[in-house]
C-alpha cells in the first residue's frame, strides 16, 4: 500500500477525485481515505499544517494501514531562486532546522536514536529515492529535481 500525505485539501483534492473504490474513516481529528490510484492500494490522508499534524497522521496510517512507502505532499516552499510552484523535490536527505539541543552542546538539528547515535542528516531510503528518480523521466526537466529537505518551523 502507498500512503500519501497532504497537508491541505487544495494538495489531496486531484488525487481524491482520482482514487476508485473509495472508503473513508475517521481517526481522531482525520479523515482516512482508501481506494486505488492508477490500480495500486492507497491511503489518503490530509493533515493539516505543521510536522505534529504530519507526524500523527503518518503514525496512524503505519500502524493501522502498514504502507510500504509514505508520501509527503505539498512541502511548503525552498530556498532555490529557481523553484517552481508545482515542482517535485525527491528527497536525498532530511534534517530539522528547529531541534536545538545546543544547551548541552550538541549541534542544532542533531537527531537522536535509542542506540545513541547522533545524526545531523537522515539518509533517505534510496530506493525510494530510486523510484522518484525513475518517476522524474515522466515529468519535464525543469518540474523536478533531487534535494535536501529541512524541517522548518517557527
Amino acid at each position: 500500500m502507498i500512503a500519501i500525505i497532504g497537508a491541505m485539501d487544495c494538495e489531496i483534492s486531484l488525487l481524491l477525485s482520482a482514487m476508485t473504490g473509495v472508503e473513508s474513516k475517521k481517526t481522531g481529528k482525520h479523515t482516512y481515505y482508501t481506494g486505488k490510484i492508477a490500480g495500486h492500494d492507497c491511503v489518503l490522508v490530509r493533515c493539516g499544517v505543521g510536522k505534529v499534524n504530519a507526524a500523527t497522521a503518518a503514525t496512524v496510517i503505519i500502524e493501522k494501514y502498514r504502507p510500504s512507502v509514505i508520501i509527503n505532499i505539498g512541502v511548503g516552499g525552498g530556498l532555490a531562486p529557481d523553484l517552481s510552484v508545482g515542482e517535485m523535490i525527491a528527497a536525498t536527505a532530511l534534517c530539522t532546522h528547529d531541534l536545538d539541543y545546543g544547551v548541552i552542546g550538541d549541534a542544532r538539528g542533531t537527531v537522536f536514536y535509542p542506540d545513541d547515535e547522533e545524526l545531523i542528516m537522515l539518509p533517505t531510503d534510496r530506493s525510494v529515492t530510486d523510484l522518484l528518480r525513475l518517476s522524474r523521466d515522466c515529468l519535464p526537466a525543469r518540474d523536478n529535481r533531487l534535494g535536501r529537505q529541512v524541517c522548518v518551523e517557527q
